[in-house]
């Protein structure tokens, strides 16, 4: 398939799987069928405002999508005379612009639950601030008892959002806050929601926020509640997946043509899919940020890429007489920003949250800096962005002896794009959400290396995640195979001694184990530094001019052969 066809359905994205049954089936005589929908987002990341930044963008127009008022408004539209359900896939905050961050995301819980959301898979970015924040929002009363330290948004009272988790354990002592699934019975269908989270949640949160808690294979776990289910005479199983897959860009996967299998779908979902139970009726899935809608087993496979800039609707045709699914099908509406869609009533609640923190978000923390982004520099590893970082945080480490800093590609949550060449705390913030530590450690050489084996070894799909450095280091990788060999490595152009001795620079989600970089943990006179927002301002303040002058910044420091 051509890029243009493909591009022309993806647009569409609507399967018509069962099609000819549609024809033979729904319309006999002997069958009494309903209509029901499933309305779902994934990877909302907070992203309640429409501008600045723009939660995403067409790709041929770079038309401006998202924001909860527009997206509030699809779903008035497209619900409108359907009987129908509202749910998440995970990760509907962290990570999160500053508008819902400062508000500790109380923002975005607060619309979303006016928008009736009711369920949704754990994500691990729900976890960001650890498992006993997240409980305790579910205790709050903000209305009543109002706490500014623990309420932080006027129009929040407690969370409502109901998390489904079939796949974590809790130890006795921690509230059970989350559920394996729920089975609600919905225009005369018995519906089971099973709610799973990436088993790799342990090395994308700080570990010591998730004390206690296990986090057990997906298809296991889904097997296990399946038996369980089976005792509550269910029609429908509809699982919240909040792991995804890749979908390779010339892939007809994404189709919208009738029967479209979801055999070219790579990452950690490709394993799941393979073994996925038939019993399986739905699988909305997240966390990769893709965009697919195919068939597996039976089962209707969908992922709306994130940030609220698609809104899938699942429709279940289903025949009461016969207790039997007789026809599904899917679409991923654009979230488009026409007025005729504005939600009036979410826009005033964005406001509120964009008067609450614009004073600190638009605060200019230095000028003169020039738009950056995460993309790869032409045959490299590298990107400006995560040099930029990086060497702000060895010039900040400086004064406290450290040779280098290392940070995970992941940290980097947006592109930075000042204004003018202002750059404010806003833009700082939308880089660096996670209000991370920074922490000089003493490694030795050999765990170096290890740290950087650890980018690719242990990881489920296979991919490495290559580490952004600052300008005293220097990295090159030769492909061995299916996997990767560190060919050099240079600390201030000398090459790295195992027994050598280097003060390192990372972030305190590092340090923790996060990523699954165990081997930072194991080094040797660690000192926090402080929080990461605020030495970012300090260094940027000192050293951003000799940064962006000095033309390693725009250089390879990582590379493969």
């Amino acid at each position: 398939m051509n890029r243009s066809k493909l591009s022309t359905v993806r647009r569409a994205l609507t399967t018509l799987v069962g099609a000819l049954f549609l024809v033979g089936g729904i319309g006999s005589a002997s069958a009494e069928v309903v209509k029901f929908s499933i309305f779902a987002i994934n990877d909302f990341h907070g992203n309640i405002q429409s501008s600045n930044p723009a939660p995403g963008y067409t790709r041929e127009q770079r038309k401006p999508l998202g924001g909860a008022a527009y997206l509030s408004g699809h779903l008035a539209h497209h619900s409108s005379g359907k009987q129908y359900t509202f749910v998440g896939v995970g990760d509907l905050i962290g990570a999160s612009p500053l508008i819902s961050s400062l508000t500790e995301d109380q923002a975005t819980f607060s619309i979303l639950n006016g928008m009736g959301l009711r369920l949704s898979a754990l994500g691990n970015h729900e976890l960001d601030r650890g498992f006993q924040w997240l409980s305790d929002q579910y205790a709050l009363k903000c209305q009543r008892d109002r706490d500014p330290k623990r309420c932080r948004f006027d129009g929040f009272d407690s969370l409502k959002i109901r998390y489904l988790a079939a796949n974590v354990s809790l130890p006795e002592h921690l509230p059970k806050v989350f559920s394996p699934y729920v089975i609600e019975e919905r225009n005369g269908i018995r519906l089971a929601f099973v709610g799973l989270v990436t088993q790799d949640t342990p090395k994308l949160v700080v570990p010591t926020g998730i004390q206690g808690l296990v986090f057990h294979d997906e298809i296991e776990s889904l097997q296990k509640t399946l038996k369980t289910i089976e005792r509550e005479e269910v029609d429908v199983v509809v699982v919240l997946l909040h792991e995804g897959g890749v979908v390779p860009p010339q892939s007809s996967t994404a189709s919208a043509e009738a029967n479209a299998g979801c055999s070219l779908i790579q990452g950690n979902l490709r394993r799941i899919l393979d073994q996925l139970p038939k019993r399986v009726d739905v699988l909305l899935t997240g966390h990769t940020h893709q965009e697919y809608i195919c068939e597996q087993n039976g089962a209707l496979v969908v992922q709306g890429v994130s940030n609220g800039t698609r809104l899938s609707e699942v429709t279940l045709y289903f025949d009461t007489k016969g207790r039997k699914l007789v026809h599904k099908r899917a679409v991923n509406h654009l979230v488009t920003q026409d007025p005729a869609f504005i939600d009036h009533q979410v826009t005033e609640s964005v406001e509120r949250a964009r008067q609450q923190t614009q004073a600190l978000a638009s605060a200019v923390v230095v000028d003169g800096v020039p738009s950056l982004t995460r993309a790869r520099l032409s045959d490299s590893e590298s990107s400006v962005l995560g040099n930029l970082i990086a060497d702000l945080m060895y010039h900040y480490g400086v004064d406290h002896g450290v040779d280098v800093a290392l940070i995970n590609a992941g940290s980097l949550r947006s592109d930075l794009s000042p204004k003018e060449g202002q750059m404010t705390f806003g833009d700082l913030f939308s880089v660096q959400p996670f209000g991370n530590d920074w922490v000089a450690v003493t490694l030795t050489g050999e765990q170096i290396l290890t740290a950087l084996r650890q980018q690719w070894e242990g990881r489920r799909d296979g991919r490495p995640r290559f580490m952004q450095v600052s300008e005293t280091f220097e990295v090159r990788y030769k492909a061995s195979g299916a996997s990767l060999e560190v060919e050099t490595v240079r600390i201030k152009g000398l090459p790295v001694l195992p027994q050598g001795r280097y003060r390192v620079m990372i972030n305190s989600f590092m340090f923790a184990g996060g990523d699954g970089f165990d081997v930072f943990g194991k080094g040797v006179d660690p000192i926090v530094l402080g929080r990461d927002i605020d030495l970012l301002q300090r260094s940027a303040r000192a050293n951003m001019k000799k940064i962006v002058d000095h033309r390693g910044l725009f250089a390879s420091r990582v590379s493969v052969r």
